[in-house]
């Protein structure tokens, strides 16, 4: 099963692709400075790095051009998302 797992903060976005049950991590990508003139996205599969140049991103379109990279290669099964904060009706893990 290959799980993708979503960490997105204000101007950063974390995606890590693992191969479950045994939690192999066969991608790692993250943007950062979402929405500055100097944002960058980083790529890793299988742990060799892969960086990309700049790009201009909002987090909407970042998330897509995320997407889109993963989707390319590796058909997912799952997704999972952090949320720091759920309010009071989230305060557990949930699916």
């Amino acid at each position: 099963m290959i799980v993708l797992v979503v960490n997105a903060g204000s101007t950063s976005l974390k995606v890590d692709v693992f191969d479950m049950p045994d939690e192999t991590c066969v991608a790692s990508i993250a943007v950062e400075r979402i929405g500055q003139p100097d944002a960058a996205m980083a790529v890793r599969w299988n742990g060799a790095p892969e960086t990309r140049s700049a790009i201009e991103a909002d987090r909407d379109t970042a998330l897509q051009q995320v997407l889109e990279l993963v989707l390319d290669r590796i058909s997912v099964d799952a997704v999972g998302h952090r949320i720091v904060h759920g309010g009071e009706s989230l305060t557990a893990p949930a699916r």
